[in-house]
Order: C-alpha cells, then structure tokens, then sequence
C-alpha cells in the first residue's frame, strides 16, 4: 500500500522533473529519465510484475500523461505493457495522451506498441486523423510493406473505425490513406491471401483484404475474382469467403457480372461440401460445414444453374454421410424446392425426384430415424422434422411417389399428439390421400410401435380376422392424462397447420 501511494504521488510529479536533457549530438538533442524517472519506472515495472496493477490504479489524467513521458523516452517491454494496461482499464484515458505518444509508438513499431497505438485510435478520434496523416509521410508506405505482419493488426483496427466514422472523417484524407494502404499492402495480401497453405491463420489479411476491395481498380479486382474459386476450393476457409462476400458486394453496381460471380461461387460451395463429406465421414457437422450449407441455401435463391453432376454428387454423398445431420437435411429440402420448379430446364439432367424419394425412403438409416422411439422421449425431434419436410417437399412436386405401402411407416412414425412432428406426418398421409390413396385397407388404425408390430405380423404370416387387432389393444394405446387433456382444451377451431388453410 506504501509502494503504491509513493507511485501515486511520483507520477503526479511535473513532467520536467521526469527528465533530462544532455547535450546536443549529430542525432539532435536526446531526452534521458532523471532520477525520479528512473525510479518511477522501476516501480512500475516491478508493480506489473507483481500482478499489482489491478483495480483503479490509475484514475488521473497526470497518471497517464506521466506513464507517457516515461514510455516516450525509455520504452521497455513492461512499461509498455503498463500503458496498455492502463488504457484497457480506462479507454478514455486515450484523449489524454498526446498525438507525440502515438508517433513514438507507430515508430517504435513493437508489437505491444502498436496495440498501444490500436487502442488510441479505436478510443479517440483525434489519434485516429494522427494516423492518418502519419500514413501520408514520405516513405510510410515503404516502412508498412517492411513491417507489413506487425502492422496488420492496428490497419484492421483502423479500416474498421474510417468505416464507422467515414461520413465525420475528411473523405479527401481518409482516400489519399487507402490509396497508400492499398499500394503498399496489397502484393503481399493478395499472395499471401490465395496460397493454398492453411497452416497459418490468415485472419487479420484477410479482414485487411475485405476492407481494401471497395477502392481496387477493376484489373485487379478481375485478377482477384478469376483466382479466389481456386483457393475457396482448395482452402475454403472463414476468412476466404469473407473476401468473397467483399466481392459480391464490390460487383453490386454490375449484375451481369454479379450473376456470373455467384454462379462461379454456387459451384465452389457444392464442390466443398462434396469434398467434406467424402474426406469427413462423421455424421457431426461443425460450425464450417453449417455455414457453408447456409451459403448454399443463400445462393440458390440468387443463382439456381447448378452443375447437374455436382449436384447428383452433393445428393449422393450428403445422404450418404449426413443423413441424420438436421441442417444438411433442411438445406437439401430448401434446395429441392429452388431447383425443381417447373419453369426450370436444367431439371431434365437433375437427379429424378422419384429416385430422390427412393434414395431417401430406401436409405438404411430411414426408418431408425422416422420412427418414434420405444421409450417415448424422442430427442431426435429435429432431425425427424427435418426428414419428414422433405418427404412432404417431394409428395407435392411428384405425386407419383406415393404408394399404399408407404402407409405402414407413416403410421409407426405417427404419435397422435399435436406435437409438430405429428402434424406433418398426419398431413403428408392427408397429401396421399388426396393422391388417390386410402386408409381404407388399415381398418382400424394402429399408431406408433403398434402399427409397426402389426404390420410386421400381416406381412410375415398374411392377414386373417384373429390377427386384426381388438378393441382392448386400440384402448391401451391411449394415455388416461392425455386424453383428458385433449377432451378439456382441444382447440376445435385449429387448422392441421398454422400454414394450412382449408
């Protein structure tokens, strides 16, 4: 507690006594820390050292003026980290600082003051017009493409603000800015950007990348447009689609040439997900896959040419691998409504939505996913709803598929409750028998395991009345609570669906 109130009161010392001038040199005249200074700094240090400088510390305008004449004119490694540490806690100590303790740090160029520097500008605008004018100095741009991975960082944090504040800023300044930003940088970016090794994190390129696309001539965006699809494919990564996302916005003022550049990423993204899926047979989808299925959904509904041999192949290799994956299953669905429209030509070479329903209702995992478990406690609801949107999806573009025998299946998967599940099961039967289809031939309806145990003995020992089911075994499959409830509170004025209109 000493130590502190001793560091208090030192900082609060006049910023003459912290230094000391020598005599003139042929480097001009050279500020050193006096004795006060010097002491100063070792508390600091040892402060910070200690985990010390915590809780409001600092809580002054001289606190931080102090800790900047310091850092200014003996900067170490954990005074640095003290200044930053300082700002963290209190961003508005930034307008404290003056615009000589960012051209100090943009110069030093250090990691830590650079995040120094980052912060400034994020936290004041006056530091952020500084940079701009330090970016306009004879040889910046040679000193940027020197330093270009430290720098990266405090450019990201400085495109991001020009973003927020561009309508305050002086437009003149901030363009002459990204202009040199965009000479010096943008080699190295783009090479960097389109090599094949994903070792490396490419996130701060890449956001630096997005950010400099909207002031790129049109030859070298075109050259960026014609190599980006092969890097997506081979690479594919986060950051490389947000560059492709800064394209398509980029191409905004052109659609002939948006069209063909979502048609080129529409390719890209079904070739990726065939990739994945052949090379990643875990039925899991991680957070990549997701967004890249949601990227397909997005650009079906711009774009609907797909590659009729990819598109067989992402059915194929999807329905292989994720079958029981909600989210390929809710993007296929989505899918086969975009594309198997009636207007659409390209849908001769598709694959046939019979096959499509065959693959799907044929598949091994079909029936382990559509029924209902035995225990009651379905926690596979979504993945089921899922599967049953597009059975529904592919019974109204092709009616042909329905078949009397599917019935028994619908029927096992079907629950009687008004669960979302079980209403699109008793609508998909609705669908077959507005399809020419009737129940007629079940008699009396079993439902859940039941239907399932019932349809496994008429098919293994024929039918005959003994086999037909009593009176007591429909009874036992009502439940006495739920019953109840529905007699009390079942809305007698509801539709099958809230979308259904009769």
């Amino acid at each position: 507690q000493q130590l502190k109130e001793v560091t208090f009161a030192m900082l609060q010392v006049p910023k003459a006594n912290l230094t000391t001038k020598k005599s003139e040199t042929s480097c001009g005249k050279k500020s050193c820390l006096s004795a006060y200074g010097k002491t100063l700094v070792q508390l600091l240090t040892e402060s910070y050292q200690r985990g010390s400088l915590q809780g409001d510390f600092f809580f002054s305008r001289e606190h931080i003026q102090g800790i900047g004449i310091l850092l200014s004119t003996l900067a170490t490694k954990e005074l640095e980290k003290v200044f930053m540490h300082a700002i963290e806690k209190e961003p508005v100590f930034a307008q404290a600082v003056g615009v000589d303790i960012q051209i100090f740090c943009l110069n030093h160029a250090t990691e830590t003051s650079l995040s120094i520097a980052a912060l400034l500008i994020r936290y004041c605008r006056t530091h952020l017009l500084q940079f701009e004018l330090w970016c306009l100095k004879h040889r910046t741009g040679k000193f940027l493409r020197q330093n270009m991975g430290l720098f990266l960082p405090l450019i990201n944090t400085y495109l991001q603000c020009q973003e927020q504040h561009r309508y305050t800023l002086p437009s003149k300044v901030s363009s002459a800015v990204l202009c040199v930003l965009r000479e010096s940088l943008w080699p190295e970016l783009s090479d960097a950007f389109l090599t094949t090794d994903v070792s490396k994190p490419l996130t701060d390129e890449c956001q630096v990348l997005s950010k400099l696309l909207p002031s790129l001539q049109m030859e070298d965006l075109t050259n960026l447009v014609e190599m980006l699809p092969a890097a997506l494919e081979a690479a594919g990564t986060l950051e490389h689609w947000m560059v492709a996302d800064a394209i398509t916005r980029a191409l905004e003022s052109s659609e002939e040439k948006l069209h063909s550049w979502k048609k080129c990423l529409l390719a890209v993204c079904i070739k990726w997900l065939i990739l994945t899926y052949s090379n990643s047979k875990e039925e899991t989808c991680s957070e990549m896959e997701s967004a890249m299925l949601s990227r397909l959904e997005e650009l079906l509904h711009s774009v609907t040419e797909v590659v009729p041999e990819d598109w067989n192949n992402f059915v194929k290799m999807g329905l292989k691998y994720r079958f029981k994956d909600q989210d390929f299953m809710k993007t296929l669905n989505a899918a086969i409504n975009l594309l198997y429209q009636k207007e659409m030509y390209l849908n001769q070479r598709l694959v046939k939505l019979s096959m499509l329903y065959i693959m799907i209702t044929q598949h091994s995992l079909f029936l382990s996913t559509i029924l209902r478990s035995r225990e009651g406690a379905d926690m596979n609801d979504h993945t089921r709803e899922a599967l049953v949107d597009i059975l529904l999806t592919l019974v109204k573009l092709c009616p042909q598929v329905c078949e009397s025998n599917h019935f028994a299946v619908l029927l096992g998967a079907y629950g009687a409750t008004l669960s979302v599940v079980d209403q699109k099961i008793l609508l998909l039967m609705k669908l077959y028998e507005k399809n020419g289809l009737s129940l007629v031939n079940f008699r009396i309806l079993l439902w859940g395991s039941a239907a399932v145990e019932h349809h496994k003995t008429c098919k293994s020992l024929g039918r005959s009345l003994w086999q037909q089911p009593s009176t007591e075994e429909i009874l036992s499959l009502l439940d006495r609570d739920m019953m109840m409830r529905t007699i009390l509170h079942f809305p007698q004025h509801r539709h099958l669906l809230l979308q259904e209109v009769p």
